[in-house]
């Protein structure tokens, strides 16, 4: 075999002139690729629905209108608590519905509507829904069961 020797090359033995370069063509650019398809929401699953949790008030007793003259505002029996929307947990929506709730002589809901929006229609809707079938003890006034409007709080809350 045949040894070479490697001369250590000094900065004075490199050469000072630019070699010349030959015109590179412009590169040519992809065509842009459209964005990736989203995904569609991944189903919520019995896991996800206990971070959700929806809150409604015990009591209406403190919460009858103003200007409604009753000696006994109404009282709530035991109700069902609005369903938290499956698309709405997936979303992430959550927020406060203010209900304006007419119970009438008998105690059952006359008309409903929203007061204050949580501002996603599908909370407001779940809210409604199901406050509409609520119970309540009437009002009273001099004894008797009258009718009386109350503001009815509902949280939805994700944990």
């Amino acid at each position: 075999m045949q040894e070479t020797e490697l001369a250590a090359i000094t900065p004075t033995e490199l050469p000072t002139e630019k070699p010349e370069t030959a015109e590179m063509p412009e590169a040519k650019t992809a065509p842009a690729e459209k964005p990736a398809p989203r995904e569609p929401p991944k189903p919520v699953t019995e896991h996800a629905k206990e971070y959700a949790e929806v809150t409604a008030p015990a009591s209406v007793s403190s919460r009858a209108i103003e200007g409604t003259e009753v000696d006994q505002p109404p009282q709530m029996l035991v109700n069902p608590t609005p369903p938290f929307p499956d698309g709405a947990i997936s979303a992430g929506r959550h927020g406060l519905v203010w209900l304006l709730v007419s119970v009438n002589a008998q105690g059952t809901v006359g008309a409903i509507r929203v007061r204050t929006s949580s501002g996603y229609s599908d909370l407001d809707q779940s809210a409604l829904t199901t406050v509409r079938r609520w119970r309540f003890r009437p009002a009273q006034r001099d004894g008797k069961h009258v009718g009386c409007d109350v503001a009815v709080p509902i949280r939805f809350t994700i944990r």
